[in-house]
């Protein structure tokens, strides 16, 4: 039988003293050196010493790892298995966090805050996430943007440099300019790419975030032309939208307020949802139901959370009787939960139907 001192065990496993200490009382030392009782181990703890080092490797507890110590054989298949899942789930963390972080990078630093109004929710935030960019990649957007003639891209370079020199004119000049400019391009993309309002819209807010995106088109263009371009863009559709959105939205708080609603599944709210989803979709062509549950984020953060806008909200809403502060919230609340259901149940409509068209 080979005789192992402390030293021996850490290079052998890989394990460092405070470890073996750890474990000590469950792996018992066979005899002891001298009289400042040194620690001896046999083979046997050699071995166990060893599986406490892959455990440690799986990412097992050091509860986890005494536990199967002191039981021996009898649960350690069953703590693999456990083990093995916990694992997968690690893993599919780690991916999400790496996609995320990598989306992040392509993106600019800035759209951390556009994440932040996606979800609270991390596994959620990256489906959100992944169905945008899948939808982009369906479109097969970038191959039909590389195969245009050569007189329509002059155009839609003339465009996008004429929608920079806007910058240098005044605020009505500017507002009498960007429509006419926008709605050609508009025009292009629609014919010669296929491309509708919320596709156009979706592309050039990645312009507008900055990152390795924006940083290729600012090679082109010249710097922080991808910004300016893609803030003016984005704006243009913010201002044909985001009325149907607070129009829709105000009405459900008035239906909720008047009505003494509580509960978002209501029907008469969901219809107004439905509506807003419909009314949005007319304005762009096009608007997935994942968008809903970001616009939702940001009213409630614009409502519910650290905003100027209470006071607002007081003059607002005081035409329609006596409501307090809290009041006016628990109805602006309950509008944003019903929007956040109905997005969900209309994502779930959507993934049905495409599911169908596949089979």
């Amino acid at each position: 039988m080979r005789i192992y001192e402390v030293k021996d065990i850490c290079r052998m496993t890989g394990l460092t003293r405070r470890e073996i200490f750890e474990y000590q009382k469950y792996i018992k030392p066979v005899a002891y050196k001298n009289a400042a009782k040194y620690k001896l181990f046999d083979d046997t703890a050699l071995e166990q010493f060893r599986q406490v080092s892959i455990y440690l490797e799986l990412d097992f507890s050091p509860s986890q790892i005494k536990e199967l110590l002191i039981n021996g054989e009898l649960d350690k298949e069953e703590s693999l298995l456990k083990q093995i899942e916990l694992l997968k789930e690690k893993q599919k963390k780690i991916a999400d966090m790496l996609y995320v972080s990598e989306h992040i990078y392509e993106m600019g630093l800035p759209y951390i805050n556009v994440l932040s109004y996606i979800s609270n929710d991390f596994s959620e935030m990256v489906d959100i996430i992944r169905k945008r960019e899948e939808r982009i990649i369906a479109s097969d957007v970038m191959k039909r943007i590389e195969g245009v003639s050569e007189s329509t891209e002059r155009r839609i370079d003339q465009i996008l440099h004429s929608i920079l020199n806007l910058e240098k004119h005044s605020e009505d000049e500017y507002k009498s300019n960007i429509e006419a400019l926008i709605e050609e391009l508009e025009t292009i993309f629609k014919r010669e790419l296929g491309i509708n309002k919320y596709m156009m819209n979706n592309i050039f807010s990645h312009y507008a975030i900055g990152g390795n995106i924006g940083h290729v088109f600012d090679e082109y263009f010249g710097k922080n032309a991808g910004e300016t371009i893609g803030i003016a863009v984005t704006e243009y559709y913010a201002e044909k939208y985001f009325p149907i959105l607070e129009k829709f939205f105000d009405l459900m708080c008035d239906v909720i307020e008047e009505n003494g609603i509580t509960e978002p599944e209501d029907d008469r709210v969901q219809k107004l949802a439905r509506e807003m989803h419909e009314n949005v979709i007319m304005c762009l062509d096009e608007f997935p139901a994942v968008e809903i549950i970001t616009l939702a984020s940001i009213l409630e953060e614009t409502c519910l959370g650290e905003s100027n806008l209470k006071d607002e909200l007081l003059a607002k809403y005081g035409n329609l009787g006596a409501r307090n502060l809290l009041e006016i919230e628990q109805c602006e609340r309950i509008a944003v939960d019903a929007l956040l259901r109905y997005a969900k149940s209309a994502i779930e409509e959507e993934n049905k139907e495409e599911h169908d068209e596949q089979d």
